[in-house]
Parts: C-alpha cells; sequence; structure tokens
C-alpha cells in the first residue's frame, strides 16, 4: 500500500463541483478523498495504490512513480491534479508495524475458519482492532469501539477477579 498525500493552492476540484471522493479499479490511485484541513486555504487530496500495482510502481524512481500517481489523480480531477504544491507519499511496505497494507484480511474461507475465534483472550491477552471490529471495520470508529469492547471486558474480568 502506498498513501500519497497531494496539496494544492486551492481544492480546486469543488470549483469543479466534485466532492473530492473517487473509487476506480482501474486506476493506479483505486481511491481518494478530499482531506483538505478545515479553515485552510490549500486543498488537499489523500490517495492509495495497492497490492500489485504498488509493487510495480515501488519498482520504478521516485519521479517516475511520482507521474504515474498523479496521472492517475489527473484522470479523476482534471490536469491541475498533476501540478501540487506539495506532494508526499508514504510506503507502508516499508513500514515497521503495517507492513504494507491498512488491515488485515482471511483468506477465502478463513473468516469461517477462524472468525468465531477473533475475539477470544489467550491468558490475559486480548486482540483488538478495527480489522476485527465487525461494525467500523477498517475504521477510527472501529478501532474506538473495540477499545470500549476490550476496556470492558477487562473491567469485568478485574471486578469478577476481586470478588
Amino acid at each position: 500500500m502506498i498513501k500519497v498525500h497531494a496539496t494544492y493552492e486551492t481544492p480546486f476540484w469543488r470549483e469543479a463541483g466534485l466532492s473530492g471522493t473517487a473509487f476506480s479499479p482501474y486506476q493506479l490511485v483505486h481511491e481518494a478523498y478530499d482531506n483538505s484541513n478545515h479553515g485552510e486555504s490549500r486543498g488537499t487530496l489523500v490517495g492509495f495504490v495497492s497490492d500489485e500495482k504498488a509493487d510495480r510502481v515501488l519498482a520504478l524512481d521516485a519521479d517516475e512513480r511520482r507521474a504515474k500517481i498523479l496521472a492517475s489523480l489527473a484522470t479523476y480531477y482534471g490536469p491541475q491534479a498533476e501540478n501540487p504544491a506539495v506532494y508526499y507519499e508514504s510506503d507502508w511496505a516499508a513500514e515497521e508495524w503495517t507492513q504494507g497494507a491498512y488491515a488485515a484480511s482471511y483468506d477465502l474461507g478463513g473468516l469461517t475458519r477462524y472468525g468465531a475465534d477473533q475475539h477470544l483472550p489467550v491468558g490475559p491477552i486480548r486482540f483488538g482492532s478495527s480489522d476485527v471490529a465487525g461494525l467500523g471495520y477498517q475504521h477510527v470508529d472501529g478501532a474506538i469501539r473495540m477499545g470500549h469492547r476490550l476496556g470492558s471486558e477487562i473491567f469485568a474480568d478485574v471486578v469478577a477477579a476481586a470478588h
């Protein structure tokens, strides 16, 4: 997974009546969003390049990769997308803790085989993330829900042990 932020002098896509949200399985950047900060005059788009497409462009030098990613954004937002004032990309495969993607997923049949076990503690250890949240899967609200759930379970265990 590659996460890209491209910041422009203005959120020009809004002037064209675009929300900034874009999806296509056929584009290098398969999803993108308006990620502008509230109250700023500049506009920021955030986009994601995944799996084999990410592998392919990571093999390119930085300038070639940037050009291909911006050209993909331009298919959604027009030619202005190819000229950001600031461009930043993050190679999640190089991140120590994520190792490449923003979520865990099961292989074919994996959820059927292991889904019932994903919330079971292992001794005193409990596991939680947005990846096992169900509601809020892969999103911050899912992580918050899991935090509340695990906190409640641990509190109940402490109370039970005290009695």
